[in-house]
């Protein structure tokens, strides 16, 4: 399955699976499969007649918006079912293998991909979400690996891109994370991709980079489509994230806010910007109310899926440093890119402070 010009985004971050706390690029998705209306009842129990695949990709590929059912994954796992029984196909399994990544189950992930790929080798798609997870559990060279089969099969700004993102997290020191990001800019310049969803996907990817690199002004350049229900959670996150660090919460609370107030159960990720956001501001309102709910719940479940959550909610918005380290510290044995190293850092000194 080749992928082209014309790919679509499943979700991220995060990498990037979007619930994490921070927020990762998504990934360029089959350019083949078909965007279907989905109606209320598709979003209920499944039905006795099993769903298709594509109507469960559809669900997938709808999960990454803000204005998705709570309930969208879970259906598509639900559909899904029928088809994991006995010799799964590939596609069966590279759609498990998306959910999987949605829940931060990136080791599951991995191993599913790799069963999709040994039946269908060409599938470019499979194996740029394989590059994906290996990246977020520290497996860098492996990932780069992965990049490498995509000559050829997909996009040069894709492939590069997948390679290079590797290889900045894989890199410690500041100068040599400066010279991946300037090479991924220069060759998103050259080598422009004309739809705007994987044009999107370099952006999220280059204000990722330049976030970790200190420099938000840069971020918000790159993130050029307009703040609007149409992008990714994965992209409203980031976006939200440069405009802090730009020392904009207003513009935050006002953009941000709008778009999450019509949103049925809002992303985590969303609601710990606008929570930070009212911090700034010296506020305390209904967005760090619905934080607070969310964590309380989170931590009743023990969620570990959502542990970056509960770090960053201990260490910044409701400080309590022991928790933040605690949870940081459970983020770290799954999540392994620079902002997860960052996140245990932080919570470490919080705790040397506090001691």
């Amino acid at each position: 399955m080749k992928l082209n010009a014309a790919v679509y985004l499943i979700m991220t971050g995060l990498a990037f699976a979007h619930a994490s706390a921070s927020a990762k690029p998504g990934i360029p998705e089959d350019p083949q499969a078909p965007i279907i209306a989905l109606n209320p009842q598709d979003m209920q129990a499944p039905s006795a007649t099993p769903a298709t695949l594509d109507r469960i990709e559809a669900l997938m590929m709808q999960a990454k918006f803000i204005d998705a059912s709570p309930e969208t994954v879970q259906t598509a796992l639900q559909q899904l079912q029928p088809y994991l029984t006995g010799a799964a196909s590939a596609k069966a399994l590279s759609l498990l293998a998306r959910v999987q990544q949605h829940q931060h189950q990136f080791a599951d992930a991995e191993k599913t991909l790799q069963k999709a790929l040994k039946q269908s080798p060409d599938d470019s798609s499979a194996r740029l979400l394989l590059a994906s997870v290996m990246t977020i559990q520290g497996k860098f060279d492996a990932a780069k690996q992965q990049c490498l089969m995509l000559i050829d099969q997909a996009p040069m700004l894709i492939t590069s891109a997948c390679s290079l993102n590797a290889s900045f997290h894989q890199l410690k020191h500041p100068d040599q994370q400066t010279a991946v990001y300037t090479q991924l800019a220069s060759l998103s310049e050259r080598f422009a991709v004309a739809d705007e969803t994987s044009a999107a996907w370099v952006m999220e990817m280059l204000a990722a980079m330049a976030l970790d690199l200190n420099l938000p002004q840069a971020a918000i350049q790159h993130l050029a489509l307009p703040v609007s229900p149409d992008r990714t959670i994965s992209y409203l996150t980031i976006w939200a994230k440069a405009k802090l660090a730009a020392g904009e919460p207003d513009r935050v609370l006002s953009t941000l806010g709008n778009l999450v107030q019509s949103s049925a159960l809002p992303d985590d990720a969303l609601l710990l910007e606008l929570a930070r956001a009212e911090k700034r501001k010296h506020a305390r309102s209904t967005w760090h109310q619905q934080v607070e709910a969310r964590v309380q719940l989170r931590e009743q479940r023990q969620d570990i899926s959502h542990a970056a959550f509960l770090a960053y909610y201990y260490l910044e918005i409701s400080p309590v440093p022991g928790k933040a380290l605690y949870w940081a510290k459970v983020n770290w044995q799954t999540n392994r890119l620079q902002t997860d190293q960052q996140l245990l850092s932080l919570a470490e000194q919080a705790m040397a402070v506090q001691s």
